[in-house]
């Protein structure tokens, strides 16, 4: 989530909210450990005064997010065997250096009217202030 709102604050100047699900295996079982993450189609400014709007189909470069993410996660993963908190062979984060990692994208759901499918307390329009 770091990268995300990294990205967040280079392109927007602001930060973006996310929704982030862990999940730690695949349909049969295996172990598969990945984010699923839910980002507003644009971010808060970072003096919380307006919403500043990505454009429509583009939010950030998966490109470099993966880039960006890889390193950033490497790089931790490093530290934590420098520091004796796990057992990590250096061969090992070697070739995870050198792997392709991919960050998947979907396009986004929609503008505020695609939103009535949504549960109804986080529908904008039927969230009560008390």
């Amino acid at each position: 989530m770091e990268t995300l709102l990294e990205f967040g604050r280079t392109r927007f100047g602001g930060t973006v909210g996310i929704i982030a699900v862990l999940h730690t295996w695949d349909q049969t079982l295996n172990d598969h450990f990945h984010l699923h993450c839910l980002i507003p189609a644009g971010a808060l400014s970072l003096d919380q005064s307006r919403w500043i709007a990505a454009r429509p189909n583009f939010l950030f470069a998966v490109k470099a997010l993966s880039v960006v993410f890889r390193g950033k996660f490497l790089d931790l993963l490093t530290q934590a065997g420098e520091n004796g908190r796990i057992e990590t062979p250096s061969e090992g984060i070697k070739a995870l250096r050198k792997k392709h990692w991919i960050v998947y994208a979907k396009k986004p759901f929609g503008s505020p009217p695609h939103r009535a499918g949504l549960p109804r307390p986080l529908h904008p329009s039927r969230r009560s202030v008390q």
